[in-house]
Order: C-alpha cells, then sequence, then structure tokens
C-alpha cells in the first residue's frame, strides 16, 4: 500500500503518469534499432518506421556503432513535438542482442561484477567527483557501453540537444540505463527527458541502484522499466550475484499487454509482494512482442528492415560458429576417453600397484568368505608351484582386474 500511494504522490507531484501510447511510440523505435543500418539511415524499415515518422525530425537521424568489441549499436534522433519546446529534445536507441552476433553474447554472458565508472570525471575547476560510490555493474555492459560513450556524446552535442532521453530492448536497456546514469552525474548541459526500458536484465548492485535513484530524485520516474511477468531476460544475471533492479518497474502479469493488468511499484524490493509480479519462471517466449510490436526479434523483422540475403548471412555464421564448438566439444570428449582407457591400461597410472592392495594379500577372505590362503594352497598342489610363484602370479597379471576412470 505504502508503495502505491507514494507512486500516486510523486506522479501526482511531477505530472508523471505512464502511458501505453508513449511506451509503444519508444517500442517501435527499438524495432527499428534491429534494422541494417542502411535501411535505418534512410528510414526504410517498414511498419515502424511508418509509425514514428510524425515524431522525428527529417535529417535528424545519426548511427551509432556497430561498436569494435562487442558490436554494441543504435542511433540517435532528434524528436518532433507538436507543441513549441523550450530546447531540442533528443533520443538515444540502443539496440538489443542479435542473437546471431556471438560478440552480443559474448556482452551478455560476461555477468561479473565490475567497479563502475572505470574512467576519470571531473568537475569544472578540475577535481575528481564520484557520482556512483561503490558501484559495480554488470561488466560486459560497461565494456559495450564504454565504446559507444564519445560517438554518443558527439551526436547529441552535434544536434545541440537540450534535453535528451534513453530507451533500450533488453541488452539495449541495459546500455541506455548506464547512458542515463552518467549524463544525469555530469551532463548539467543537457537534461535527462526520460528512460524507457523494456525486458532489461540486471544492470547493477544495491549501490548502483541507490545513486541512480538518488540522482533521479528531481525527476520521476528515474526510469519507466517495463517487464513482463514471465520474461527470462529480467531476471538474468541471478539476483544472487549481486544484482539488484532499478525503479520504477511497470509489470504486466499477463503475455497480452493490457492496461488492465500493469502493475506499478517504486521500489525494487516491494516489487516481490506483488504475486502477479513474482517470477515464477522464465521463457524467451515471452521476450519479444512488447505492446504489440514484436520485431523487436530479427527473425520477425521484415525485409525492409533486414534483407533476407542479410539474414541468411547472419545465421549462416551462427550456424559455423555453433559447428566449431560442437566440433571442439567433440574433441575434447575423445581426447578425454582416450587418455581414460590408456591410464586404465598402464598398472602404474591406474593405480593398480602389487603392494598395499587386497588381491595381493594371501591372508583376506573372498567376496564367497572361503579364506584365499586355502585357494592358493589347491592352486599350488594343482600346478606344483609353491606359494611365493602362486602370489606372484596372480598378484602381477593385470588381466583380472578392473580399473574404472
Amino acid at each position: 500500500m505504502f508503495v502505491v500511494l507514494a507512486y500516486l504522490f510523486f506522479a501526482s507531484a511531477t505530472g508523471a503518469a505512464f502511458s501505453e501510447k508513449e511506451a509503444t511510440f519508444y517500442m517501435h523505435l527499438n524495432a527499428i534499432s534491429m534494422c541494417s543500418p542502411d535501411h535505418i539511415a534512410s528510414w526504410d524499415c517498414g511498419i515502424d518506421c511508418d509509425a514514428s515518422s510524425a515524431n522525428i525530425v527529417n535529417g535528424s537521424l545519426r548511427i551509432l556503432g556497430p561498436s569494435t568489441i562487442y558490436h554494441a549499436r543504435g542511433f540517435v534522433i532528434q524528436r518532433q513535438r507538436a507543441e513549441p519546446q523550450s530546447a531540442k529534445e533528443c533520443i538515444a536507441i540502443f539496440a538489443g542482442t542479435s542473437f546471431y552476433d556471438i560478440q552480443n553474447i559474448r556482452a551478455d554472458v560476461e555477468a561479473w561484477l565490475t567497479p563502475w565508472p572505470s574512467w576519470q570525471i571531473h568537475t569544472r575547476n578540475g577535481t575528481h567527483k564520484s557520482w556512483c560510490p561503490s558501484c559495480k555493474v554488470h561488466h560486459g555492459f560497461a565494456s559495450a557501453y564504454g565504446e559507444l560513450r564519445e560517438s554518443l556524446f558527439h551526436h547529441l552535442q552535434d544536434l545541440q540537444c537540450g534535453a535528451v532521453a534513453f530507451t533500450g530492448h533488453s541488452f539495449g536497456a541495459a546500455l541506455a540505463t548506464l547512458a542515463s546514469f552518467e549524463f544525469r552525474g555530469c551532463c548539467s548541459f543537457m537534461r535527462v527527458s526520460g528512460v524507457w526500458t523494456f525486458a532489461s536484465p540486471h544492470v547493477g548492485n544495491s549501490a548502483f541502484v541507490s545513486a541512480y535513484s538518488k540522482l533521479s530524485i528531481e525527476e520521476f520516474p528515474p526510469m519507466w522499466r517495463v517487464v513482463r511477468q514471465y520474461d527470462l531476460i529480467p531476471q538474468l544475471p541471478p539476483s544472487w550475484l549481486g544484482f539488484e533492479h532499478a525503479p520504477v518497474q511497470v509489470c504486466y502479469s499477463t503475455p497480452a499487454a493490457n492496461v488492465s493488468d500493469v502493475y506499478i511499484c517504486t521500489d525494487p524490493q516491494a516489487c516481490a509482494a506483488y504475486s502477479h509480479c513474482r517470477y515464477a519462471y522464465g521463457s524467451m517466449e515471452y521476450h519479444h512482442g512488447y505492446f504489440g510490436v514484436p520485431r523487436t526479434d530479427e527473425d520477425q523483422a521484415p525485409e525492409s528492415c533486414i534483407p533476407f540475403e542479410e539474414l541468411q548471412r547472419k545465421r549462416g555464421r551462427w550456424f559455423q560458429f555453433l559447428l566449431i564448438v560442437v566440433v571442439l566439444f567433440m574433441c575434447i570428449v575423445v581426447c578425454l576417453s582416450v587418455l581414460c582407457v590408456w591410464c586404465c591400461r598402464d598398472p602404474d597410472a591406474s593405480g593398480c600397484q602389487d603392494e598395499g592392495h587386497e588381491w595381493c594379500d594371501s591372508s583376506v577372505t573372498s567376496s564367497d568368505g572361503t579364506d584365499t590362503s586355502e585357494m592358493l594352497t589347491l592352486m599350488r598342489e594343482d600346478s606344483g608351484l609353491d606359494a611365493d610363484d602362486v602370489g606372484e602370479n596372480s598378484c602381477s597379471n593385470p588381466s583380472n582386474l578392473q580399473c574404472i576412470c
């Protein structure tokens, strides 16, 4: 109840309220970010470009990336508002994971926490200032964002933006979170007008979330973090690794997003109190298609967004990579199997030593209760060998021994 009252108070005080119309607009932009750079640059990407054109200033588009290592990418545009604005408002859009790009996946799986920001931050008088003490974030996300920082700043300054909104889906949502944090922390000349993330994974630790909320105290909400209850990605990396989510969470408890089943909470810890938004399990089935926009999935993108030949090349490279992984795995298995067999055939390597083993002790009892000394006596009488010969031959023959790898 406290969380709901707090949301109503801040929303009424700031005039901020969650808008599905606005969320859908940003989802169209996120779908566009998955298109090939040429189609983005020409704004020729089918239904998503058509749905967004009225809100975009012609000639304002700037391409971000792809970056050198992690292939992070996106674009920057100037927004066209119906009413006059005191300053130019821009939008920075970060593309989500391409599951045909191993470098994108590499960024996702480098899920250990690393101190952030990793660069020096200076105030106007030249002294160092940390606006995120004790903050740690996902290493892959931090590294990928670090590759795009300079071009992001350059494009926003080139467009002379006075305000900027950030958005992203999945991997792109994590980059949008980091970018909005940095701009709020050290870019007083450019106001952050909004943050809209969809299907965002965990980004940072509790210190990161606390600092993010503190920097955003004059701007409610800090972000609209839209998730589906059964989407797998917002549950990753697991919280037991030290990760937390930033507020404000907008949770849809059913696959079909509509206003009747949306739950909004400002406290990440309190979100778990909503049974409708408690993660029971996760599936990639619910990762795309937010607000009826499924084209954040490359396989759902029209040919006007990603040409068929280009998509086939991406799939081909991905399957080649999978084939290499499978072959390497099989080679490792075969090598280990050969090594195991070799060790088992070598008495010295396998531990089949004569000394100290019960089969070389003539005084032990066999599994059926027969004293082995009696067996040795019978063997001696039948073969004409003495006891020492029988004991030596029976112990030195490894063919009767079983070795388990």
